[in-house]
């Protein structure tokens, strides 16, 4: 193949259009557009084998053996240039993630009381490796906040304050009495029902009537 022809074919291919919902890439069959040069098939075969280094650890077998398995894990990703994460975490002790997660919250029982403690610091270990990412814009704002809603318990609440004032001595029977319907005042006076809301007893105003 001559270079004319080679460049020709190059300026002719289309960009990959990614599928799925909303136009992304994300199901499983739209990958395989996305490897096409030899840098991606590089970057591809660099973390099958970073994961499998994980993956044909065996699993531990006490706390010590926890605890020294983590400590690797960290000074691994420090070596190597790697960001650690919370799978790795649970690949690198031969366990799952699920698996792990239910030694951390007692669901399964662990070496001993001490277990649960060692995943949490490790995963504290994680948190403040994932803010410290976060902070320097590094990571994808989106990304970033995906990972702390899945890992670290964060959550987005909405509070509302109603404040009702008992106190009020405004109230006009009248306007009570066609905000609410007059079925709720049936069985007493509209001026009987405000004085009541308003914190009075309405027998003390039996004089007024």
């Amino acid at each position: 193949m001559t270079d004319d022809k080679k460049n020709t074919e190059l300026a002719d291919e289309k960009p990959v259009k990614l599928k799925g919902r909303g136009g992304k890439g994300n199901w499983p069959s739209s990958r395989a557009g996305l490897i096409q040069t030899d840098d991606d098939r590089a970057m591809v075969s660099a973390l099958i084998r970073q994961t499998n280094t994980l993956y044909k650890q065996p699993r531990v077998k006490s706390d010590e053996e926890l605890m020294e398995r983590f400590a690797w894990y960290f000074d691994l990703c420090e070596n190597e240039g790697r960001i650690p994460t919370v799978e790795g975490l649970a690949l690198c002790i031969g366990y799952s993630w699920g698996g792990m997660n239910d030694i951390e919250a007692g669901r399964s029982g662990g070496f001993s009381k001490a277990s649960s403690i060692i995943i949490k610091n490790a995963k504290a270990f994680l948190h403040e490796f994932d803010a410290q990412l976060a902070k320097s814009g590094k990571e994808n704002p989106i990304t970033s906040i995906f990972r702390m809603k899945c890992y670290y318990g964060l959550r987005e609440d909405t509070h509302h304050t109603i404040h009702i004032d008992t106190n009020q001595t405004d109230v006009n029977a009248d306007d009570i009495a066609k905000r609410y319907g007059e079925d709720l005042v049936e069985a007493e006076t509209a001026s009987d029902f405000a004085k009541r809301l308003s914190g009075a007893n309405p027998s003390d105003f039996d004089a007024e009537n």
